[in-house]
């Protein structure tokens, strides 16, 4: 899940010339990790700003591609008040964290999302899907919008699959042919190059064109199985050939 970033519908203090210094932090609550965005200065209301890449992993740390059965997460945003000066200082106020975070810091807003597997199934039936999700921080000062993107990954990482399993897309046809070669044809992988396996190892990686014959192998019984580059689980079934 990555954060994509947030725009002002309505600055905080009305009554205040110029505009809002905005930075955000996410909580992880499976992990009980914070993070923080930089302080994005200069946004006037009907004004977006797009988070940098290192600061789009929101959940789950420490790698966004890592995964999650479910989500829940926390934000919060603040209008910073440069070197402790706060104007129209609200009561829900920030500790000193580090450098440009001071005490004093306005809410702008906070929110918490929290999706259950069966949402995330119904909203990204199939891997590889994306939505874009916003949502509205409130209980501060301003009105702002903020928009976050989750991904449906495949279970690489041994947890606990998200619904029910799903199932090989890939077929694999594979005969010899004169000269010893063997002749590969599939349907199914959607990544652009595909890894080709002989008895377990890989062999070849080729265009996802469908088609490939492989060199001259000497004779024997070998087991061929096409995979979606660097992946050893989006693959086919195994396809036995006889070389002679």
């Amino acid at each position: 899940m990555t954060a994509v970033g947030f725009k002002a519908l309505h600055e905080t203090h009305a009554n205040w010339l110029g505009s809002d210094e905005v930075y955000v932090v996410f909580s992880d609550v499976s992990t009980n990790q914070d993070s923080f965005t930089k302080i994005y200065g200069d946004v006037d209301a009907g004004e977006s700003r797009t988070f940098l890449p290192t600061e789009q992993c929101v959940a789950t740390r420490p790698a966004c591609d890592r995964g999650a059965p479910d989500v829940h997460f926390k934000l919060t945003m603040w209008e910073n008040d440069d070197d402790g000066f706060a104007h129209g200082q609200l009561d829900n106020t920030h500790v000193y964290l580090n450098d440009g975070i001071y005490e004093g810091d306005d809410l702008i807003g906070r929110a918490e999302v929290s999706i259950p597997r069966d949402q995330l199934l119904a909203d990204l039936p199939t891997v590889g899907m994306s939505k874009v999700y916003t949502v509205k921080p409130t209980g501060g000062d301003g009105s702002y919008e903020l928009t976050y993107k989750i991904t449906r990954l495949a279970n690489r990482f041994n947890i606990p699959p998200i619904g029910p399993p799903v199932a090989l897309s890939i077929s694999l046809q594979a005969m010899a042919v004169a000269g010893r070669m063997v002749h590969l044809t599939w349907t199914g992988a959607s990544t652009a190059s595909v890894d080709i396996y002989r008895d377990g190892s890989k062999v070849a990686t080729t265009p996802n064109d469908g088609d490939h014959t492989t060199p001259a192998i000497p004779p024997g019984t070998y087991q061929y199985r096409i995979c979606e580059l660097n992946s050893t689980t989006v693959c086919s079934p195994d396809v036995p050939v006889t070389v002679s």
